[in-house]
């Protein structure tokens, strides 16, 4: 259940928060971010103008998630996200939901710097999906 996952990655973002550990409330933001993308995903699936609001609401709390997310995850030391992997999740959630919200060149920038974080095949494959992602909205 996506909406007790929510709640539950926001209680342990708190508390990551309030002990001070960067790292892990970064994690969190980005467990957050993913579950309100499905809550938008389930609600966009009717066509109902309450649920396609739901759906946008949740895209916006997806998106200002991982917005926090990313700005506490550029400022950690390279040592506590070695492969950068936390830092390219996070831009590809804020490409992702600023794509569904028809942003696309906020979307597309975001899905660059995923391209330009990519350190092995395996990254770079994520990326070029997540661009066909990009130019597909």
């Amino acid at each position: 259940r996506p909406d007790l996952a929510l709640s539950s990655a926001t209680a342990a973002k708190a508390l990551y928060q309030k002990v001070g550990n960067k790292a892990e409330e970064s994690h969190m933001l980005y467990a957050a971010s993913q579950c309100a993308l499905t809550l938008a995903d389930k609600a966009s699936e009717s066509q109902q103008p309450e649920a396609q609001r739901q759906a946008r609401k949740h895209l916006t709390a997806a998106l200002k998630a991982a917005k926090e997310g990313l700005a506490i995850a550029r400022k950690l030391p390279e040592e506590a996200d070695p492969q950068r992997a936390l830092l390219s999740n996070l831009l590809t959630v804020v490409a992702q939901a600023h794509g569904a919200l028809g942003k696309s060149k906020e979307s597309l920038r975001f899905a660059n710097e995923v391209m330009r974080l990519s350190a092995d095949r395996k990254s770079e494959c994520s990326a070029n999906i997540l661009l066909a992602q990009v130019h597909n909205w």
